[in-house]
């Protein structure tokens, strides 16, 4: 990664397994309610994985933890519409999923991480909040 990417970071094109692309972008302002309370429920799963390094993080459990959340978090970072994203096989999913994270990994490091510790810490745990389709 280049200087210019810490600041703007780039997009990523996902290939799905039926020839069409996906453009992954680095998540927006108003993307962000909306997505932090999609990741709500899962964040217990990825919190247990103890990874220094988001593209570490085994999916599986993730997405076993609470799928719905799983796909919704999905959709609000690419843009895809649920029908689109029920359609997918668990691999585009998957590389969907590794995509937001690579894109967005500054964020995840530098905010998403911290919270997870201090929750841990503190033993504190989010308030439950339906995740939204709309920021």
């Amino acid at each position: 990664m280049d200087d210019t990417e810490v600041i703007a970071p780039a997009g990523q094109s996902v290939v799905l397994g039926d020839g069409g692309a996906v453009r992954v972008e680095p998540l927006r302002v108003g993307q962000l309610p909306a997505f932090l309370r999609a990741i709500r429920p899962i964040m217990e799963a990825v919190r247990s994985q103890d990874v220094n390094d988001p593209e570490e993080i085994d999916l599986m459990p993730v997405f076993m933890e609470a799928p719905d959340a799983f796909i919704d978090a999905i959709g609000v970072a690419t843009g895809l519409d649920r029908d689109t994203l029920d359609a997918l096989g668990m691999d585009d999913l998957v590389a969907l999923a590794r995509a937001v994270i690579e894109v967005n990994t500054d964020f995840f490091v530098r905010r998403v991480a911290p919270l997870l510790k201090e929750e841990a810490a503190s033993g504190a745990t989010p308030p439950p909040g339906p995740p939204s389709a709309s920021g």
